[in-house]
């Protein structure tokens, strides 16, 4: 199930997340 979202999840997409998450923990 999880691995089926991933795939439908654009790339760009995690590369947004990653970018949010790596603010949220620099802040």
């Amino acid at each position: 199930m999880s691995g089926k979202m991933t795939l439908c999840i654009p790339r760009g997409f995690w590369t947004a997340a990653v970018m949010m998450i790596l603010v949220a923990e620099g802040r």
